[in-house]
């Protein structure tokens, strides 16, 4: 599976159950802005923790930044999150 930071952190919000519109709202940003995250645009520290706690998952975004492959992330851990 060849999933890019950004699909991962799409899969997340699916996983929360939220439109690109709820957390957009959420994040005080436009839905447009959200799709350009989800497309590939270049996420900053800030940008990326808000997400992962609106959408419930810190541990996702824990493992990436610790090096953890995306592969073992969806396997191992999205399991477990609530959604």
């Amino acid at each position: 599976m060849d999933m890019s930071f950004a699909q991962l952190m799409r899969t997340c919000r699916e996983k929360a159950k939220l439109t690109q519109e709820a957390i957009a709202e959420r994040m005080y940003i436009s839905r447009s802005a959200v799709a350009r995250l989800e497309s590939g645009m270049k996420w900053d520290v800030e940008t990326a923790r808000k997400w992962s706690q609106l959408t419930n998952s810190q541990e996702v975004l824990a493992a990436y930044l610790f090096g953890v492959d995306i592969h073992s992330i969806i396997t191992n851990i999205m399991p477990f999150l609530g959604g």
